[in-house]
């Protein structure tokens, strides 16, 4: 099952658009020290801890 069936199916959220998410990080702008990374993004492939602290420690 993909994520937007889950989504579907746990939460009852509807079908919003094939690209989506949401940028994580101090300045939205920002963007990963590798351009294909997904680590400031919420994405069922980003495995990291979205609390945990930055390269510099915030």
């Amino acid at each position: 099952m993909d994520t937007c069936e889950l989504a579907k199916k746990k939460y009852g959220y509807k079908f919003g658009n094939a690209i989506s998410s949401h940028i994580i990080g101090k300045y939205p702008h920002e963007q990963p020290d590798d351009p294909s990374g997904l680590c400031f993004d919420v994405h069922p492939d980003n495995h990291q801890d979205i609390l945990q602290l930055d390269k510099i420690g915030n």
